[in-house]
């Protein structure tokens, strides 16, 4: 009977083991899921009325805000922003929303991915 009490143990506490295994690995597919939907991408996005450095500011301001976007800069002297942001958390929508809430226009955007160099936000 001792036998059979300790087998059944033994059994039990494999079988407890195994399937902490299996859920830690489920857990690491699902985490490497979800960074694989993760691309960060690059927005140009051609704004009109700013006219000095602190309308640089505000846009930046107002984008860096934005949860999944990594870095804005604005230029009144290009009459553009740039965005680089995670595209699995947020959209033009939510930076035509953000820099027309500070009384700018947005006249276009593009999009480009992150691999495009050029893109890249700079002062």
């Amino acid at each position: 009977m001792k036998k059979i009490s300790f087998l059944l143990i033994l059994v039990l506490i494999v079988a407890a083991c195994n399937n902490t295994a299996n859920t830690d690995q489920t857990n690491t597919d699902n985490t490497e899921t979800t960074q694989q939907e993760a691309v960060i991408k690059i927005a140009i996005i051609n704004v009109s009325g700013m006219d000095c450095g602190g309308c640089e500011t505000t846009i930046a301001g107002a984008l860096n805000e934005i949860d999944g976007v990594t870095e804005a800069k604005a230029s009144f002297t290009e009459q553009q922003a740039k965005v680089k942001f995670d595209s699995s958390k947020t959209g033009i929508e939510e930076f035509k929303a953000a820099i027309e809430g500070k009384g700018y226009t947005v006249e276009g955007i593009e999009v480009v991915e992150y691999t495009d160099q050029s893109a890249e936000p700079t002062e």
